[in-house]
């Protein structure tokens, strides 16, 4: 999938959400980021709002969230740890085990987990949805 594509679609995804809340012009700032970005320069979006799409997975006492959906148990690929009793009780977080998912939180730089397996995490969950992502040729 294209990443313009992918990004023109969180973009429109995310409009309908805060349009259909009644979210209006005190709505919190976010940056629409990929994995590979917050793996390379987590530091320059530390502490900040940001958007990602990953594949959630609900694993206790983890969530995480991955760049690619894992195939295995010695999934290799960028994670990042979803902060637990740090999401907020909202309505807008619906968390689906096994779906793509997109997630607006605030980003944490730095290894963290056993063996510091995830690069950083996302803490203070302000939105999660499960979407449809379809991968393939054109």
């Amino acid at each position: 999938m294209k990443t313009y594509a992918l990004k023109a679609a969180a973009w429109l995804f995310l409009l309908c959400v805060f349009t259909h809340a009644g979210v209006k012009a005190e709505q919190p700032e976010f940056l629409l980021v990929k994995f590979n970005e917050l793996a390379t320069k987590g530091a320059d979006y530390d502490g900040k709002l940001v958007a990602l799409v990953g594949y959630y997975v609900q694993q206790a006492p983890d969530s995480i969230l991955y760049s690619e959906k894992p195939t295995g148990k010695n999934y290799h690929g960028e994670m990042l740890w979803i902060g637990g009793n740090l999401i907020e009780n909202s309505t807008d977080v619906v968390r689906k085990d096994g779906a793509w998912s997109i997630v607006i939180g605030t980003y944490r730089n730095g290894a963290i987990g056993i063996f510091g397996k995830y690069f950083g995490q996302l803490e203070r969950i302000a939105a999660m949805y499960p979407i449809e992502v379809k991968r393939g040729s054109k």
